[in-house]
């Protein structure tokens, strides 16, 4: 994760700062797992993770849990570096796999749409959240800084009663 934060001091905008992750990430896990799309309505961030070499006889409702957890710690770093409006400019999430019947606790964290079976794990948001500034020239944001976002942003959601449907 330090890695991870410290190429986004270079960054501009919020898709800089996006492919800056999605670069560096893919460094790590030796492979291109994951990439940052612009399409007509939307700003993409896609985790492919197809390929990727998860722990022999992984269960897939971990795998799903890993990656949703992980999608969580993406969407609070882009709201720690750029600001708590990108939450509200979240469109949808994108989730492999069925609905699980009474879908578990992790899911209430998204005030977006869930869309199910879909081939990547992916965030969508609106495109004109790509040139949205990011805060550079502080100090790195550390883990522990994500999350409290994390954090602040359950509470959020909890306090406005945020949930939507699949």
């Amino acid at each position: 994760t330090g890695l991870v934060l410290s190429n986004l001091s270079s960054c501009a905008t919020l898709l800089e700062a996006m492919k800056a992750v999605a670069h560096a990430y893919n460094l790590l896990h030796g492979g291109a797992y994951n990439r940052v799309e612009l399409r007509e309505d939307r700003l993409t961030y896609i985790i492919d993770d197809r390929g990727f070499p998860y722990a022999p006889r992984m269960d897939p409702s971990q795998t799903r849990f890993a990656m949703v957890s992980v999608l969580i710690f993406l969407h609070a770093l882009l709201v720690l570096i750029s600001d708590d409006g990108l939450h509200r400019r979240l469109r949808k999430v994108h989730i492999k796999g069925t609905r699980l019947a009474g879908a578990p606790g992790y899911l209430e964290f998204w005030a977006a749409p869930i869309r199910w079976k879909s081939s990547t794990y992916a965030l969508d948001y609106e495109l004109e959240a790509g040139s949205a500034p990011v805060a550079c020239g502080g100090p790195v944001p550390s883990s522990q800084a994500i999350y409290r976002k994390i954090i602040d942003l359950i509470e959020h959601n909890q306090s406005v009663g945020v949930r939507h449907r699949s």
